[in-house]
C-alpha cells in the first residue's frame, strides 16, 4: 500500500485497514511512492489525499492500471463506495504494473476532528471490505472465520448486534421487516402460485430445540444436546450453509457432536444409508480450535453440498455442549448465526441457549 504523502488521515485510515485484517494472513507492505514498483502481491493501493475547501462532500476518483485484474479491481471499490452511498467515479487506466494498481485519490471537504474522525472510520471500511471481496473473488465467507465479530457486523449491517459485548437484538422481539400484511378475505382462496409471489426472495426461521441436563454432582458438567433447525421461508434455494455458533464466555462450553476436521471429513465423516456418501457436518478450517480458543466461535459446513428448497427444512442435528459449572451469579450464552449465498444473506437464530448459575 502506498501513500502518496506522509497524512495523518490517510494514515489513520491505513492502520484501520491493517486493524480489520489483523488474523487473516493478509500481509501489508507500506512502499516508499519514489521508489520502483513492487513486482509481487495480489494488488498495490495507492491513497492520495486532495482537500476541496468549497466541497461538502467527499468524492473519490478511481485510478487503475492495464489488463483484466486491474479494472477488477477499480469495479470492486466503485462498487463498495456506492453501496455506502458514496460518490466515486472510474477515470482512465495508468501504465502497465507487475500487479494490478489501483490510485485512489480522496477528495475531502475541509471538515472539523469530529467529522473527520467519522470519515476515516467510513472510508476504512469501505476499503476494508473491498480488499476482502476481492481477494476472495466474492467469496467473502472464505475469511469470515478470521475477521472479529465486530468486523463482521461492520461488513453486513443487517446482522445487528447479535453477538456478545453490546445489547443482543436478539434478547427483544423482532421487529417488522416490513413483509406485506394480508387481511383474510371471506370465502376467497389463494392459489400456492399467489402465495409464493408474497414471499421474499431469501428467507429462513433458524432456531434452536434443546434440552440441558443437570448434573448429579457439583463435579459433573452441565449438558446440553440439540439441533439448530434451519427452514427456507423465501422464493429462492439456500445452498450450503455455513454456521456460527458463539459460546460466551468463551471457556464456558465445549462443543461435542459428530464433527469432523476439514482433513479427515472423506474418511471420518458420517456415512449416508448406501454406505458410500459422506453425509454429516465438518468444521470449516483446519485451525478452528483456535478460533475457539481465542474467540469462543465454532464455524461448521455441511461435508457435501447441502440445499434447502423453499419450505423444506434442514437441521445440524444431535450436537452436544458440556458445561462446566462456573462461579455462582455466571451467565453461559451460546449465540448462533448462519451465512448464505456467499455471504451475502444472514441469519441468526431466532433463541440463544442461556445457562445461568
Amino acid at each position: 500500500m502506498v501513500l502518496n504523502k506522509k497524512d495523518d488521515q490517510l494514515a489513520s485510515i491505513l492502520e484501520s485497514i491493517k486493524t480489520f485484517f489483523n488474523g487473516t494472513g493478509v500481509k501489508f507492505i507500506q512502499l516508499d511512492p519514489n521508489k520502483p514498483a513492487f513486482k509481487n502481491g495480489e494488488i498495490m493501493l495507492q491513497l492520495t489525499k486532495l482537500v476541496h475547501h468549497s466541497s461538502s462532500h467527499p468524492r473519490f476518483h478511481i485510478f487503475y492500471s492495464r489488463g483484466g485484474r486491474g479494472k477488477f479491481w477499480a469495479r470492486t471499490f466503485h462498487r463498495e463506495f456506492k453501496v455506502h452511498g458514496f460518490t466515486a467515479q472510474m477515470k482512465r487506466e495508468l501504465n502497465q504494473h507487475p500487479i494490478p494498481k489501483v490510485d485512489l485519490r480522496c477528495q475531502f471537504p475541509q471538515e472539523g476532528e469530529n467529522e473527520a474522525g467519522e470519515l476515516n472510520e467510513k472510508i476504512a471500511v469501505i476499503l476494508s471490505s473491498a480488499l476482502l471481496r476481492g481477494m476472495t473473488k466474492g467469496n467473502l465467507l472464505a475469511l469470515l472465520p478470521y475477521v472479529s465479530i465486530e468486523n463482521i457486523r461492520l461488513i453486513f449491517p443487517g446482522i445487528g448486534n447479535l453477538f456478545p459485548g453490546s445489547e443482543s437484538s436478539l434478547s427483544t422481539p423482532m421487529k417488522d421487516t416490513g413483509s406485506p400484511v394480508y387481511e383474510e378475505q371471506p370465502d376467497q382462496m389463494v392459489s400456492p402460485s399467489t402465495q409464493a409471489a408474497f414471499l421474499p426472495e431469501w428467507g429462513a426461521d433458524v432456531y434452536f430445540d434443546y434440552q440441558v441436563v443437570v448434573p448429579d454432582s457439583d463435579t459433573d458438567p452441565y449438558l446440553i444436546f440439540g439441533s439448530m433447525v434451519m427452514k427456507n421461508t423465501g422464493r429462492s434455494d439456500l445452498i450450503d450453509p455455513i454456521i456460527c455458533l458463539q459460546v460466551n464466555p468463551t471457556e464456558g462450553a465445549q462443543l461435542k457432536g459428530q464433527i469432523v476436521p476439514p482433513k479427515m471429513a472423506d474418511t471420518l465423516a458420517v456415512q449416508g444409508f448406501n454406505g458410500d456418501s459422506a453425509t454429516g457436518w465438518r468444521y470449516l478450517e483446519d485451525d478452528w480450535m483456535k478460533k475457539v480458543k481465542e474467540r469462543g466461535e465454532y464455524w461448521i459446513c455441511p461435508i457435501q453440498p447441502l440445499r434447502i428448497a423453499p419450505g423444506e427444512m434442514e437441521s445440524f442435528s444431535n450436537f452436544q455442549l458440556s458445561v462446566p459449572k462456573p462461579e455462582k451469579g455466571r451467565t453461559i450464552t451460546i449465540q448462533g448465526i448462519l451465512f448464505f449465498k456467499d455471504g451475502n444473506f444472514q441469519v441468526p437464530t431466532s433463541n440463544r441457549i442461556t445457562i445461568s448459575f
